[in-house]
């Protein structure tokens, strides 16, 4: 059994020096620069895809530092935006929701958006006018 990355977080550091070594253009002896937050914002991501998805970060961030320059936190942006399912996501008290209080939340929504209509909205949610009222007497 090999477990997850996210099980060995402490390799993470060791595969970014790898991989930014491997992927460097100039593929000088040049001592790497990687800053202290880079290292943090990498540690602290999932990692779904394991070895190979920060293989593929890796690659992506060093094509956009320039010769010489430091890898940090921002060179991981354009990869954070693509994939913001993939971000773990900080718990707050009362910021995640039940099914059941997303799901009026949607139903009030499309009502309000049809004007009280129940038919539309059923129609809109795709559910029958019978289950709208069922889960309308639930509220």
């Amino acid at each position: 059994h090999t477990p997850a990355l996210r099980e060995r977080r402490e390799d993470i550091p060791l595969l970014v020096d790898f991989f930014y070594r491997q992927f460097r253009k100039d593929k000088s002896d040049q001592r790497i620069e990687v800053s202290e937050g880079f290292y943090q914002a990498m540690v602290q991501y999932n990692w779904p895809g394991n070895v190979r998805e920060l293989q593929n970060v890796m690659q992506m961030v060093t094509n956009l530092v320039e010769p010489q320059g430091v890898l940090t936190r921002q060179h991981l942006v354009p990869y954070m935006e693509r994939n913001p399912s993939d971000q773990a996501i900080p718990f707050q008290q009362g910021a995640l929701k039940t099914l059941a209080e997303v799901e009026q939340e949607t139903i009030q929504r499309t009502l309000d958006a049809c004007d009280g209509n129940l038919t539309q909205a059923a129609k809109i949610l795709g559910i029958g006018r019978t289950t709208l009222y069922r889960k309308l007497d639930k509220a």
